[in-house]
């Protein structure tokens, strides 16, 4: 950062009036390209030079997953909204046990109407 500052022209010794601080701070972001915000002051004969890192904002991940119990217990309700529910209200659990299943397998209607899954 004061390396880049040099560069655009805020140097030890320089008159403020010479300095131009919004090319200044332009130029970090130019030549930093980590940097989101860059703000200089000038406080009596020193310049304060404040940064704010980038961050990273990592891709959600869409692939299905399952739903599983965090600890032993019993199922007072369940509401699966995507994926197929493994247990139902009133049975027990186990922690790790899968209770909404991630994966959707393709059903088909028998001509009787009941749902069948695809192969």
């Amino acid at each position: 950062v004061m390396h880049a500052a040099r560069q655009a022209g805020l140097k030890p010794g320089i008159l403020k009036t010479k300095v131009d601080l919004k090319n200044v701070e332009h130029r970090l972001l130019v030549e930093i390209p980590d940097i989101a915000w860059t703000g200089i002051t000038l406080r009596g004969t020193r310049a304060v030079i404040e940064v704010a890192e980038k961050t990273t904002v990592l891709p959600e991940d869409k692939s299905p997953a399952n739903i599983v119990a965090t600890k032993d217990g019993l199922v007072e309700e369940l509401i699966a909204l995507v994926g197929d529910a493994a247990v139902r209200r009133g049975d027990t659990v186990r922690k790790g046990q899968i209770l909404i299943s991630g994966l959707i397998v393709p059903k088909a209607i028998e001509p009787g109407g009941n749902p069948v899954p695809v192969p």
